[in-house]
This record gives C-alpha cells, structure tokens and sequence, in this order.
C-alpha cells in the first residue's frame, strides 16, 4: 500500500557539536507524521557508504516506509555541519553533491505521488537539476492533488526558478519570520504585518492558505481573504530547535487532513514543535499524551503587535 503522504527531498546527517543526528526536513517530517497516525513515506537518495548504510538501517528500525529511499551508485550521503549560537540558534554548512542530488525517478514512483492525499516537498533537494526535474515530474503527474511547500531556504541552495517554480504549485505554503522577510523583499510585498503579509502571498500565488511560524512565539495563518488566526506556543525548555518547524507541520497536518480547522492545525502544530524543542534531536519519540495535555494545560505565549511587525 502507497503511502497517503509523501515527503520529497534531502535525507541526511546533522552533524552536531556533540554527535552526528540523522536528519533532513523531509526525512523529520515523515517521522512525525508517522508518529501522528498517518502513513508517510520519504522520496529520497542515500549513499552506498557507511553513513548510508546506518541512515537505511535506522530508517528501518523507526518503522518507517523506505519503499522510495533510493541508494545511488556513486554520490554519498548527504551531510550539514551544524552549529548553534549562544541563544541555541542553529547555523547549517550543506555539503554539496549529495545522494539526494540525485534522487531517480521510477514509474512506481509516479504511480505512488499521483494517490498520495499530501505531497510535501521544499527547496534544498532543488538545487541540482537532477532531483529538480524528478520533483517537476512527480508534481506534474499530481494535477490538482494537495501539496505542501515548506520553503526551508538555505544558503546557496535556491534560485530565483526553484522559488517561483514551488510557490506556484503548491496549496499550502509554511515559512518562518526569515523567510517571509526575503518574500516581502523578492517581490517588493508592502504589507508591514505578518498576517496581512500571509493573506497577500495567498492572492498573489493562489495558495489556499500560508502559515508563517513565529519562533518560540507561536504562528499565524491566512487566507486569500485575509488573516484568519493567531496561535500562541507553549513555555516549554527549550534544548535544541532542530526539527520544530517539521513538528509543527506534522501537527498540523494531522489536524487538517482529519478534517480539522486551520485554528486547531496551528495549535497542535504549536504543541508538537514546542515538546520537540524540549528534546536533543529531530527525531526522537514523543509521547502524543504530552502534547495533549501541553495544547490543554501549557502557559500559551502573549502576543505583542510588535510580534507581528514584518
């Protein structure tokens, strides 16, 4: 059986100040989203090395679906050099020409990405033509199906294409505060409110909905016609931000895909996110008592308007 939500993109191995962590936003997603009920599958190419070999075997050991985890003939698993600040802030140096660089594309692959309820994918696994024109594919192949764009922009790993190409197909679009920012700028957006400016990048790339995600603070949400909501995170210690944003659209999903409202999509999301940011690594399980009773009893955070200033 196919999974309902497919995750396109880099597969790889953080390598923290204290360990190597295994990694990658959509490989976190996919965790997640398991982990939340619903079958998900990773679209993504290791490297016939060591560092693949433990990727496949832990993969598998997650009980996740490795139907479409590619191994490839030459290129090696792919690698972030991590470092985080003195506020706990990562910094990511990407190695260059990794497995997921090149990620094939299959007629089961085609067959799998035309059922799937969700397609999520971003930006890194576009910045080689090899694994750009296998997501084209496999986009083209879903017609009017749901997907999911998390633009996750890293250093030298966009280009003005991939960015247009993936804000104009996609339903759902979820970025952070950076991230909005670069949007505003890139197409000389005037809105000075992150809410306002989520309505106006709905309109002007006919998204169903975006979701920018506040930090520690929360997220906001719109529509084309205009801001629907504001949801606070939850004070929670934080130990290590990696893979809060792909928690928070676990969460999210989870919600939204059951047939929830984008109101309470946010405040799951929130509450995923924040008790993963309570853990060290991405991919660590997650009691999902624990993030019930957070959404129910946690101190939410007090929005400022200055929270919202763009």
């Amino acid at each position: 059986m196919n999974p309902e939500i497919l995750c396109f993109g880099e597969a790889l191995w953080d390598l923290l100040p204290d360990g190597p962590v295994l990694g990658g936003a959509p490989l976190n997603l996919a965790y997640r989203l398991d982990s939340q009920g619903l079958r998900a599958g990773i679209i993504s190419s290791l490297g016939k090395d060591k560092l693949g070999s433990d990727a496949w075997n832990l993969i598998g050991k997650y009980g996740m679906d490795r139907s479409f985890l590619f191994s490839h003939e030459v290129l090696a698993t792919g690698m972030v050099k991590v470092k985080l600040d003195e506020r706990g802030e990562p910094s990511y140096t990407i190695v260059k020409d990794a497995a997921y660089d090149d990620i094939p594309l299959t007629g089961e692959l085609l067959e799998a990405s035309a059922s799937a309820r969700c397609f999520c994918f971003g930006t890194l696994a576009q910045r080689d033509n090899r694994s750009r024109e296998t997501l084209k594919a496999l986009l083209a192949n879903r017609g009017d199906g749901f997907n999911l764009l998390d633009l996750n922009l890293r250093p030298d790993c966009y280009d003005d294409e991939s960015i247009s190409y993936s804000l104009n197909h996609t339903g759902i679009l979820k970025i952070n505060e950076e991230e909005a920012r670069c949007l505003k700028k890139w197409y000389s957006f005037k809105e000075t409110d992150y809410r306002e400016l989520a309505a106006a990048l709905c309109r002007r790339f006919n998204l169903q909905y975006c979701i920018i995600t506040l930090g520690p603070k929360g997220a906001c949400a719109a529509s084309p016609e205009g801001p629907i909501c504001y949801e606070p995170s939850y004070d929670v210690p934080r130990m290590d931000p990696c893979g809060a944003g792909d928690a928070f659209t676990a969460g999210f999903l989870s919600i939204y895909l059951g047939g929830g409202y984008i109101t309470a999509a946010c405040r799951r999301g929130n509450a995923l996110g924040s008790v993963v940011t309570s853990r060290r690594g991405a991919i660590q399980k997650i009691p999902a008592k624990e993030v019930e009773m957070l959404e129910k009893e946690g101190t939410p955070y007090q929005f400022k308007d200055s929270d919202f200033l763009v």
